[in-house]
């Protein structure tokens, strides 16, 4: 028997106008556009059969975890193991800055490489985050039947990494896992463990 596991990423915030590496220093809320994004991913979850919400700590996920909870009439359980990758000194900076661009997609080169002990300085890396987020899906799993499907709030490149790092049927690249925001994809979770079921689906 397997579980699906929906991986959500948060609406619109404020911070992707401005164009810059967001991770954990900042905490920016929805933007008008954001809030309607999540109702509108709110609507089209409801008929889903979920049974248990998760959201991330950061606001910007449980500001879109409290409308998606409101519309489908289930609470959410607030995580720290669901926040963003810490990207460390690369955090806040301008991504159309050719070095810090470049920094980025180095750490992401190596972990497609094999090399998972990489990360930005003062950051975290594949490894780390991947073993926050094993922890916190084999207690859900303690807590939920497989007959029961359940969806997760989190974000980018936590979910890119998730998936390319778990899924035996992943994308060649780690990029190809990137999920637009208030977009969804959906695993499957057995006792061989996780596989992709699709993709970056826009509601």
């Amino acid at each position: 028997m397997t579980q699906k596991i929906y991986l959500v990423r948060h609406g619109e915030c404020i911070a992707n106008h401005e164009n810059i590496f967001l991770g954990r220093t900042l905490d920016p809320p929805l933007t008008e556009n954001g809030v309607n994004q999540a109702k509108k991913l709110a609507l089209h979850l409801r008929d889903k059969n979920i049974s248990r919400i998760y959201s991330s700590s950061l606001l910007r996920a449980k500001q879109t975890a409290d409308i998606i909870s409101s519309e489908i009439g289930i609470p959410f359980t607030i995580s720290d193991s669901l926040v963003e990758v810490d990207l460390g000194a690369l955090d806040r900076k301008d991504i159309s800055n050719p070095g810090f661009f470049s920094m980025y997609t180095q750490m992401v080169t190596n972990w497609e490489g094999g090399h998972e002990n990489v990360k930005i300085l003062n950051g975290e890396s594949l490894i780390e985050m991947n073993n926050r987020l094993l922890s916190f899906f084999y207690q859900t799993q303690l807590t939920n039947s497989k007959k029961e499907s359940i969806l997760v709030i989190g974000h980018a490149i936590l979910w890119m990494g998730f998936i390319w790092k778990n899924c035996a049927d992943r994308p060649h690249r780690i990029h190809d896992c990137f999920m637009d925001v208030a977009c969804y994809s959906i695993l499957k979770r057995g006792k061989h463990g996780f596989s992709v079921f699709d993709l970056n689906i826009s509601p």
